[in-house]
């Protein structure tokens, strides 16, 4: 069995060969597939094709600092599919010495990592939102202050209901919780 064909049939491991002279990427059999994308992809910014839509600048990064004798490089890098879903990649890569002083190569892999990141994300988000109302809670209260602050500001409110256990206590939970929904609705 060919040895492309093998690495082909790894969907979540994407394998890739960088060529600092020509500054392009080729990709194995199995990355057109899951990425959209042609074998072989021009990065400089002054290559006529196709680049990597939202994924290309950091990559350039993460080739620059490879380094041949260096230490492997990663990165985590989103790629936005033909279809619009979001999916996320660990890239780690290797420079290797090229000969006669030319530039070289540098060697990676991309891991398929999208289902972590959406399990991160959602447990963030769960742990940041009130799940009935939507609204932040106060656990990201820095969240929101680091959000503000990258705005060059805003308003934050915090806004507590006076009585509000008067009304689980005497009407019930459940309509505590419209209450709740009612007023995250208003404002």
């Amino acid at each position: 069995m060919n040895v492309n064909h093998v690495l082909n049939e790894f969907s979540d491991t994407l394998l890739f060969e960088y060529d600092c002279d020509s500054a392009r990427l080729e990709f194995t059999p199995a990355a057109p597939a899951a990425l959209g994308l042609p074998d072989r992809l021009p990065l400089r910014s002054d290559a006529g094709g196709r680049t990597l839509p939202e994924a290309a600048d950091k990559l350039r990064r993460l080739l620059r600092a490879a380094r041949p004798g260096g230490p492997v490089v990663k990165a985590e890098v989103t790629f936005l599919g033909q279809d619009g879903q979001l999916w996320v990649y660990l890239c780690r890569c290797k420079a290797l010495e090229g000969a006669g002083g030319r530039g070289g190569q540098i060697v990676g892999k991309l891991t398929d990592i999208t289902e972590r990141f959406d399990r991160e994300q959602d447990l963030l988000r769960r742990a940041n939102m009130d799940l009935l109302t939507g609204v932040y809670n106060r656990s990201a209260e820095e969240l929101i202050t680091r959000k503000l602050k990258q705005n060059g500001g805003g308003v934050l409110f915090m806004i507590d209901l006076d009585d509000f256990k008067q009304i689980n206590d005497t009407l019930g939970h459940s309509v505590g919780d419209q209450v709740l929904v009612a007023v995250s609705d208003v404002l």
